[in-house]
């Protein structure tokens, strides 16, 4: 079969749009490395400020007067920015490593005992019919506190640490648990005991509460 000769000005359009094709990728890398030029000057730029405000704050937080002063402030800084959905966010990015508050360590294990002993001395007789356990995070202490409980409703803001507490809690069949949020959802029923361990201290609007 003859080959079909192409004619010369198809040729030349075909170059042409390679050409333009060309051009266009040239600007697009060349706005994107620009993107980038800027963006990585702007990170420089936050980076030497905040490296700026820490060298600043380490020369007067030498002086009692000011170090007292900024201690106030940030507590009172942290104070407004509290909110509901800021401590979410936190939480879950938190639980994206397991055991993030490292309550495996002894002396969290030693804190969790000695809940259990004060439950222990409040109802030696017994356990406590319907519990209520705020803040259960990944089910360490939820799962020794079930031994204390007729039914436990552990409940915790992040998802994450919930999935993680119902695996570890698989077994105990008086333990249910449920996304809960203590700055806003309500409290549906009635407990013999309610546990908030870890918790109260991440709250810093006791309004809230």
């Amino acid at each position: 079969m003859p080959a079909v000769e192409r004619p010369p000005f198809a040729a030349a359009c075909f170059v042409s749009c390679n050409t333009q094709q060309l051009a266009f990728e040239r600007i697009q890398f060349t706005l994107l490395c620009g993107h980038v030029a800027i963006k990585g000057a702007n990170l420089r730029k936050q980076g030497a400020l905040y490296s700026t405000y820490r060298s600043t704050r380490k020369v007067l937080e030498k002086v009692p007067l000011f170090r007292t002063a900024i201690g106030y402030m940030l507590e009172i800084k942290s104070t407004v920015v509290d909110s509901s959905e800021r401590n979410r966010a936190a939480v879950e990015e938190n639980f994206q490593e397991p055991d993030p508050y490292g309550f495996a360590r002894d002396l969290e294990q030693f804190r969790f005992q000695r809940a259990l002993e004060f439950l222990r001395l409040a109802k030696p007789d017994g356990v406590f019919p319907s519990v209520l356990g705020v803040g259960c995070a990944e089910g360490m202490f939820t799962r020794m506190l079930a031994e204390r409980c007729g039914t436990l409703l552990a409940v915790d803001l992040s998802a994450i640490a919930l999935q993680r507490a119902k695996q570890r809690c698989s077994d105990r069949s008086n333990i249910e648990f449920a996304e809960w949020d203590v700055r806003r959802d309500p409290i549906n029923g009635t407990f013999d005991l309610i546990v908030a361990t870890g918790v109260l201290e991440y709250i810093l609007r006791p309004v809230y509460v």
